[in-house]
């Protein structure tokens, strides 16, 4: 019997880039020069890792997410994409934990792609 991979854990990094101009609003008539997003990376027990980017908000949702995800197998990009957004289903679908689905997301389907070279 083929032992089938695993989520590992699910990291993040946060960087910073300057941006061409300044961008504000009411809240921020001066503007930022600066974006701010998160590189996600879902990692395997077979070395390979998905890589995928999220606004900066994604943070707080990764970890909760991750232990929803941990020891599923991420070939079933589907199976994981339902029950994260089940896990989702009460709050709605937008904000911090709708980002961080949609960058595992992501990062799965990069990982399945890298599965597959």
């Amino acid at each position: 019997m083929e032992a089938r991979p695993s989520v590992t854990s699910i990291t993040s990094i946060p960087y910073g880039y300057p941006l061409r101009r300044p961008t504000g609003d009411f809240n921020l008539p001066e503007g930022a020069d600066q974006g701010f997003d998160l590189a996600v990376f879902v990692h395997t027990d077979e070395d390979l890792t998905g890589v995928s980017i999220a606004p900066a908000a994604a943070s707080f949702a990764l970890p909760r997410l991750e232990g929803l995800l941990a020891g599923m197998d991420p070939r079933s990009v589907r199976a994981c994409f339902d029950r994260m957004l089940a896990y989702a289903f009460k709050a709605g679908n937008s904000g911090p934990v709708s980002a961080g689905i949609s960058a595992i997301d992501r990062a799965l389907w990069d990982l399945r792609a890298k599965a597959h070279h």
